[in-house]
């Protein structure tokens, strides 16, 4: 994974960087010979451009547009942006408010530092609560510098992941910022020449830099939808959601159809399984028995699919070690070898390697014959709310489009 440059990158600072890199690894391997522009490259390419003339390109163009600041929510995002013509400083904010607790009781302190605390335990990374605090204290300062720019520019497409990063961010910065920064927003459902438009991590830097003269001024009426969802997002009742999506969505065209989806998520009142994990199963019992091909089918079940690799691996890992195992896995090595990692994704030929084949279990779900979470239980978090126990207090009837609650 790429790493991000400072906020406000210098080329003479970084030309030093790469003369350093060039003692360092002389110093550690005297016998291989090394030249600057090798370590330049190296460089370049761990900050995740082509070469070291894009990156002086970009940091040199930043250093005379530093009053405008682009926010994305994925590093391959973020990645291209900073390849592209685009001016300014982009800053990706890592976040995936679709899994673990998002609760609305607590302050801001809090919610940063249970949010950092999740993340870590998803990655698989090791921090003790002091790191956590720090991390959670810096990344919140991190966004709002953002503050110090003339203009932030919100990118995000449709998908459920980014909506619910939307919603967040404009609820935010609308508080944060102050009246002299401009918050504007490009947000796109649809691009040309995409028949299916999956998002912007299709898009390469040109198509990326056409984007940038179609961005908007926040309305007020677009700030005040986004706080009103992201509390409901937040709450331990999921009927604010629900209230949310019967108002009118109209500022943020693509927010209605986004909830709806994440509240799909329940546990469907058919057999306790989420709509994802359904799909999982749906597309092994129809011939789909390895990881790349599965990834397929669900992504092709969805109108805008809203998951990565890691997140797909990590549900069908959840079914296979259930109390009463839905999937079998089997693979060189344990599964969860290859889940949480965010680093170099698993190639395609380690992917292949795995197997996936339903239970008898399995079977019974699809028919409607057995139950998921009335069987193995369930703990998960949805946004502000929390099942758990062996009965969901909430379901999804797929049949009405509705929340059900129970005992």
């Amino acid at each position: 994974m790429p790493r991000s440059l400072p906020e406000h990158p210098n080329f003479e600072a970084l030309k030093k960087q790469a003369k350093s890199l060039l003692k360092s690894l002389n110093e550690q391997e005297p016998g291989v010979s090394r030249g600057l522009q090798q370590c330049q490259q190296i460089l370049a390419q761990d900050y995740g451009f082509i070469n070291w003339a894009d990156l002086k390109r970009t940091v040199l163009g930043r250093e005379k547009s530093a009053t405008i600041r682009h926010i994305v929510c994925g590093d391959s995002c973020g990645a291209t942006l900073r390849n592209s013509t685009v001016p300014g400083d982009i800053f990706v904010w890592h976040e995936i408010y679709i899994t673990g607790p998002v609760p609305g009781n607590v302050t801001e302190q809090q919610f940063s530092f249970i949010r950092e605390d999740h993340l870590a335990n998803y990655f698989l990374h090791k921090s003790s609560p002091d790191d956590l605090k720090r991390q959670a204290k810096e990344k919140q300062a991190r966004l709002d510098a953002s503050r110090d720019y003339h203009e932030v520019v919100l990118w995000f497409d449709a998908c459920l992941f980014d909506q619910t990063h939307l919603i967040h961010l404009l609820n935010h910065l609308s508080n944060a910022l102050t009246p002299d920064t401009k918050l504007s927003l490009i947000c796109i459902g649809e691009f040309t020449g995409f028949q299916r438009f999956l998002g912007l991590g299709q898009l390469n830097p040109e198509q990326m830099a056409s984007l940038y003269d179609t961005r908007h001024l926040i309305t007020r009426d677009e700030i005040s939808l986004a706080q009103k969802a992201w509390e409901a997002f937040r709450s331990d009742d999921p009927r604010q959601i629900e209230a949310v999506i019967a108002g009118d969505c109209k500022p943020l065209p693509y927010l209605r159809d986004a909830l709806i989806r994440f509240l799909e998520e329940y546990p469907s009142t058919f057999n306790g399984l989420s709509r994802l994990q359904n799909e999982i199963l749906e597309a092994v019992a129809t011939g789909a028995l390895q990881l790349g091909p599965i990834f397929s089918k669900v992504s092709d079940a969805e109108p805008r699919p809203y998951f990565g690799d890691i997140m797909l691996w990590d549900e069908i890992s959840s079914l296979a070690s259930a109390t009463t195992p839905v999937l079998h896995v089997d693979g060189p090595q344990t599964f969860k070898s290859i889940l949480k990692v965010d680093s170099e994704p698993v190639p395609k030929s380690e992917l292949n390697k795995w197997r996936v084949s339903l239970t008898d279990y399995a079977r019974k779900l699809l028919n409607g014959e057995a139950d998921f979470v009335t069987t193995n239980g369930i703990d998960r978090w949805y946004g502000g709310v929390h099942l758990n126990g062996m009965e969901a207090k909430w379901r999804w009837n797929s049949q009405n489009m509705k929340l059900i609650e129970r005992p």
